[in-house]
């Protein structure tokens, strides 16, 4: 399941690499200083280079996180949550956090190097009561929309309701996989924290009549794993790529991976 490049995201990259160019290049000509100040950014002046970026970066955390003093809060509470729960020690003042949607209910899930689904999976069973269709989740489940040992750790915006999206119903993964890029939905990893820190709050379960469909994710057979709360246990379990049913949905995310 290979991501698709989104274009416009691209264009923008390449825009703001553009004007960063043009503002370096401005204030090294007022200097008279050539490009050869690049050669030595990367050898005799690269421990200054990287001083001076590090305080650079320092100052855009503190600016940022002055404006959204909820940032501060949340990631705070994420980085002791991964300490208490996992034993991961985290700094996520860098991170990105897309845009919350202006409509519906949405819940922040921020996913972290060091979580794999077998680790997640162990995490819950200290809670409470879980089955798997198979004892290596991590073997069994192999390709991920999004995966932080691979990217590094990411934030995204989860649809927060008990039971799957009802706008998604009867989308099997093969049509949610046709609306990428436009369309992202839970991984497997990212529908067990969202469990996890749902139980912590509530001392609920989601998906207590529904299942949720993790599109995001494939099993080693190609099939794609779906979560639900059933005969009082967590329960993991596969269903078929191109196969509808309308208690089987997906959950949107809102993601910049």
């Amino acid at each position: 399941m290979k991501n698709k490049i989104e274009w416009k995201q691209m264009g923008q990259v390449l825009a703001t690499v553009v004007k960063l160019f043009t503002n370096i290049t401005a204030v090294f000509k007022k200097i008279a200083v050539g490009p050869e100040i690049l050669e030595w950014l990367v050898e005799d002046g690269k421990e200054f280079f990287e001083s001076k970026l590090t305080e650079l970066g320092q100052e855009f955390l503190k600016t940022i996180n002055a404006k959204n003093p909820d940032r501060v809060k949340m990631i705070g509470w994420w980085e002791a949550f991964y300490k208490k729960h996992f034993g991961i020690n985290v700094s996520l003042s860098g991170i990105q956090i897309p845009d919350r949607p202006a409509v519906g209910k949405w819940r922040l899930l921020i996913l972290v190097p060091g979580l794999t689904n077998n680790c997640v999976y162990d995490v819950l069973q200290k809670h409470f009561t879980c089955w798997r269709y198979t004892e290596d989740l991590d073997a069994g489940v192999p390709v991920n929309e999004r995966d932080p040992s691979k990217i590094g750790a990411y934030a995204i915006w989860v649809r927060d309701v008990i039971e799957a999206d009802d706008c998604h119903k009867n989308k099997s993964a093969n049509m949610v996989a046709a609306e990428r890029p436009v369309l992202k939905t839970e991984t497997l990893l990212e529908r067990m924290i969202h469990e996890l820190v749902y139980f912590l709050e509530t001392d609920g379960h989601l998906d207590t009549s529904h299942w949720t469909l993790c599109s995001g994710s494939r099993s080693a057979g190609g099939n794609v794993p779906d979560a639900n709360w059933g005969g009082g246990r967590f329960l993991i379990n596969w269903f078929s790529t191109d196969c509808r049913i309308g208690r089987r949905r997906p959950r949107e995310v809102i993601s910049l991976v």
